[in-house]
């Protein structure tokens, strides 16, 4: 076997898929607000998963190519059982949101997903007067009773998942007070939680947050019928960063957002500071390599980031 080494003076223009957390949050709130439409979602099984479980909890759901509809939800008879799979983010945006509508809930997953914790956020509802029954060890499956949550104010230690605050924040423009959310203890995966406060924004929601994320207040108000634009992702973006960081040239990438909340957008400031040029282009952004410094990057909130950030250190 030959192994042929990385050519010089890349030219490419490249677009990436959506975002998978962008995805899941604006299914979520187009649901929550009666109706809505997504434009260039990621199409893949966790976010398969999610508009399967709306659908059998009574939305509407038209998935037609790069676009979503989510139209208002009926009334379901019963208990209903939602499975998803393995996705924790699913799971855990889901609940609250059933939450807050009439019904009977299951929500379950795979063997693995039965394993990792759900306590702070069953905490949460249950500190609304949300009716919820879990396995032993607060864990799926869980059953939720949804129906009016009046909301107010909550005390919330996430601990290591930021996915309990997001779904409490999702779900808080259903609630009649709105939300006035206090976070305990180490504000876990900041990035996503400025994901989630851009999804509310761009759903028309008022959003009031201090500058170190631990309070947050939420409008109880959501209007339907936006249309949300998902952008595209960062952690597949970095990836074509990383060939030009190594290669040389310079590669376009469409659909993506410079200015973007996204944790992995971080790459761009890595790849820079180590001698790459870095451009705002037509719908996206232009690096041109190759890196000229030592790198140095910090992956606490952005992990993702290590294996491509590795080749380019290689």
């Amino acid at each position: 076997m030959r192994l042929v080494g990385p050519r010089r003076g890349l030219r490419a223009r490249v677009r990436v898929p959506g975002s998978k957390s962008l995805t899941n949050r604006a299914l979520i709130l187009a649901a929550a607000a009666g109706g809505g439409r997504i434009v260039g979602p990621l199409d893949c099984e966790d976010t398969r998963l999610l508009a399967a479980a709306l659908e059998r909890a009574g939305w509407p759901v038209e998935w037609a190519g790069e676009r979503i509809e989510v139209g208002a939800r009926r009334p379901v008879d019963g208990t209903v059982t939602l499975h998803l799979g393995n996705s924790g983010t699913g799971a855990r945006l889901l609940m609250g949101l059933l939450a807050t509508v009439p019904g009977r809930f299951v929500v379950d997953g795979v063997e693995r997903l039965r394993e990792r914790p759900m306590a702070p956020l069953l905490d949460a509802l249950a500190g609304l007067g949300v009716p919820v029954e879990a396995a032993p060890g607060d864990r799926l499956p869980v059953l939720i009773e949804g129906g009016t949550v009046a909301g107010g104010p909550v005390v919330l230690a996430p601990g290591p998942s930021s996915q309990f605050v997001s779904s409490l924040l999702l779900a808080a423009p259903r609630m009649e007070r709105g939300l006035e959310l206090v976070l305990e203890g180490p504000v876990p995966s900041r990035p996503y939680l400025e994901l989630t406060r851009r999804v509310l924004e761009r759903f028309g929601v008022a959003v009031e947050v201090s500058g170190d994320l631990r309070r947050w207040k939420v409008a109880g108000e959501l209007t339907a019928g936006r249309a949300f634009e998902v952008e595209g992702d960062w952690s597949a973006a970095a990836f074509f960063v990383a060939a030009a960081a190594v290669a040389g040239g310079t590669v376009e990438i469409e659909g993506v957002d410079p200015a973007s909340p996204q944790g992995d957008r971080r790459v761009l400031d890595v790849v820079a500071g180590a001698g790459c040029r870095v451009e705002a282009s037509d719908g996206g952004v232009a690096v041109s390599g190759p890196v000229r410094r030592p790198l140095e990057a910090d992956f606490t909130d952005t992990p993702d980031l290590f294996p491509a950030l590795a080749v380019v250190a290689a």
